[in-house]
């Protein structure tokens, strides 16, 4: 697919962990099989297989410790497992993927369901065993669908609106300030087969 100019789209970079991570960007231009894109004042070039639409937010009542999730971690969402609830169900302690996991006590607002952007669907990745309020539709210059894999996801999908600028992936986190990180020693992390299919794409 073909992304226009001044289309809002996240970009995957593996960079910061070995899983990678989507950064939201703004298209600049196309050349052949790559793009210029922006994140904020900093422009960069990157490959076309690279780039997708921002995916459609998921409202998610509760996660249960031991998903896998999406964390917004300096500007970028990274593959972390839930650690625990606290209380209230406003913060949770995640671990992010990777050799040298990190720690971080996090707002709800700055998780999100891992989706995979195949075949013009968005398809959710792995369980969500807990309740969906909405889905909303955001941030692409092309028509979004979205479904759920076979057996692989029990949330209920309702309300699709017609997409709308995908300024929550970068607002989330000023929502409740930077997360706390504590460091902590460990094996490398394994990531189901839906998340290697997705940094594939």
């Amino acid at each position: 697919m073909r992304f226009r100019k001044g289309g809002r789209v996240e970009v995957l970079s593996l960079k910061e962990t070995p899983y990678g991570g989507w950064r939201a960007a703004e298209i600049l231009s196309r050349n052949g099989h790559t793009y210029i894109v922006r994140y904020n004042a900093l422009e960069e070039r990157v490959a076309r297989k690279s780039i997708r639409p921002c995916p459609p937010q998921i409202d998610v009542d509760r996660w249960k410790a031991g998903e896998l999730v999406e964390v917004l971690d300096n500007v970028s969402w990274k593959t972390a497992t839930v650690l625990e609830e606290l209380s209230g169900r406003r913060y949770y302690v995640v671990r992010l993927l990777g050799a040298a996991a990190m720690e971080l006590t996090v707002h709800k607002v700055n998780l999100r369901a891992r989706q995979c952007w195949q075949d013009e669907t968005w398809v959710v990745i792995g369980k969500v065993s807990c309740s969906v309020k909405s889905s909303t539709v955001t941030g692409s210059d092309v028509n979004q669908n979205l479904k759920k894999p076979h057996e692989r996801s029990v949330a209920s999908l309702r309300g699709l609106k017609r997409p709308s600028p995908c300024d929550w992936c970068e607002s989330a986190e000023s929502f409740t300030g930077s997360p706390k990180k504590k460091m902590r020693s460990m094996q490398e992390a394994s990531v189901d087969n839906g998340f290697r299919q997705m940094v594939r794409l």
